[in-house]
């Protein structure tokens, strides 16, 4: 096989489980989260809190209208860049990580949600597995061709 080819074969192997670790991840953030209750957040400013420029991680920092409990909420680089001081941002509570509060963008990206007994994942899981799949048959019929005389 040439090295361009198991290059390309190893790195998608690579992609596969964190594939899987995201859907499970957020399967299990956003499985219990309550998408018809938001709570208003009022925005006090926006910050980059680790300060790098790859894998940044952009927050929202506010109160809670009807608390008054501050609170910080990871947003998406277009959120970042167009909430300002004032801005109502609604934020749903993660009832398995107390204190922990998610934006609707991430809520709706990580849709549609499946459970399956008491596993709770999203279309991250089933992809990779798929991807596995189509990769390592691809691998081993090009395997299994190059092995005949």
């Amino acid at each position: 096989m040439g090295s361009r080819f198991m290059i390309k074969a190893v790195l998608a192997f690579m992609v596969f489980p964190f594939m899987a670790y995201e859907g499970l991840s957020r399967g299990a953030t956003f499985g219990a989260v309550d998408a018809d209750r938001p709570v208003i957040m009022e925005v006090r400013s926006t910050i980059n809190a680790n300060g790098r420029t790859i894998l940044p991680d952009f927050q929202a920092l506010g109160r809670l209208l009807s608390t008054g409990e501050e609170i910080a909420v990871s947003v998406y680089k277009r959120e970042f860049e167009t909430l300002k001081p004032g801005d109502r941002l609604p934020v749903f509570a993660v009832p398995s990580q107390p204190g922990v509060f998610v934006t609707g963008k991430q809520l709706d990206e990580s849709r549609p949600l499946f459970r399956v007994g008491a596993f709770v994942f999203t279309w991250h899981l089933p992809a990779a597995i798929v991807g596995w799949l189509v990769v390592g048959a691809f691998l081993f019929q090009r395997a299994a061709g190059r092995r005949r005389p």
